[in-house]
């Protein structure tokens, strides 16, 4: 079973459904109100775990009670030994989310930008060469973590949502997997988000030569183009969506449970497309992703392919 260690961000998400997304300077009542565990982190880890992973996260939790953020990782079989407790206030998120499942987002990092190099270091004392090790820009202390996790030859796959411009000093070449969408791939590469999808992933793969690339495209679709191959293509499934939110978090956590369990490309990508595509028809984040027993036996998986573009 493949042993992943997700040094992510757990957040708390209040999500307002509206009619329509606010726009500067208006004041528009919600329809409703819910609260979830999120954050990139929590979501991965549990995505990671469902599509059958052997999962430990570690980060830090804040004050106050934080067991809706405990309680779902638990319930999705992640080991949760790693948090710690610090004294700062919990990470959170303003999420609004329109008619049609649209979504915006207000991120409060919290005790997710509150990370120790000594717990790093005592945490990454448990695991070592061929483990894997995930990532996203929620956590603070991301150098030091690919550093030493490259180190100790664990194969780290790092999601680069949000993205920052800082995020380009990082040492990105000891990565084995990048993970990112049409924006981001914007950012990194200086070319348009609207660009071509293959000039994208030719300009990503030929910045990290050494590293899978993946770059995801909303209701487009997906390319993953692993160091030295042919990139591959993959459509989206058509649902009627509820709720986006955590859905490329779902899509990331099955890619790099079924890659790093040694399936092929496309098998990986079509399992984390329906793993998706099954979440955005169920509110919330981490609480929407499906199990991969769910997924496999889906009529999404046992139908047609979708097209991409």
């Amino acid at each position: 079973m493949v042993k992943i260690l997700n040094f992510g961000s757990l957040n708390i998400d209040y999500v307002y459904t509206m009619d329509q997304i606010v726009t500067p300077g208006e004041t528009q009542a919600s329809l409703k109100r819910g609260v979830f565990p999120g954050g990139k982190g929590l979501n991965q880890s549990v995505a990671c775990a469902r599509a059958g992973a052997a999962v430990w996260h570690a980060g830090a939790l804040g004050q106050g009670d934080c067991s809706v953020l405990t309680d779902v990782l638990e319930d999705a079989g992640v080991h949760t030994e790693f948090l710690k407790a610090h004294d700062v206030p919990p990470g959170h998120t303003v999420i609004q989310v329109d008619r049609s499942g649209q979504n915006c987002i207000i991120l409060y990092g919290g005790a997710n930008q509150s990370l120790r190099r000594d717990e790093i270091d005592d945490t990454l004392a448990h695991f070592g060469a061929g483990d894997v090790m995930l990532l996203q820009n929620e956590v603070n202390e991301l150098g030091y973590l690919i550093e030493c996790g490259f180190k100790r030859g664990l194969k780290i796959c790092f999601n680069l949502s949000p993205f920052k411009k800082e995020l380009l000093d990082l040492p990105l070449e000891r990565c084995a997997l990048l993970a990112v969408n049409e924006v981001e791939a914007s950012g990194i590469t200086g070319l348009s988000a609207q660009s071509r999808p293959e000039d994208l992933i030719n300009a990503l793969a030929s910045r990290f030569k050494d590293s899978c690339v993946v770059l995801t495209l909303g209701t487009r679709g997906s390319v993953v183009k692993p160091s030295g191959e042919r990139a591959e293509y993959f459509g989206c499934y058509r649902v009627k969506a509820v709720d986006t939110t955590g859905s490329g978090d779902t899509y990331t956590g099955f890619l790099v449970h079924a890659l790093a369990s040694g399936a092929k490309v496309r098998a990986a990508m079509k399992e984390a497309a329906c793993a998706a595509a099954i979440s955005v028809t169920r509110p919330g984040a981490a609480c929407s992703i499906p199990s991969r027993e769910e997924v496999i036996a889906s009529e999404l998986f046992n139908g047609p392919e979708p097209v991409f573009g």
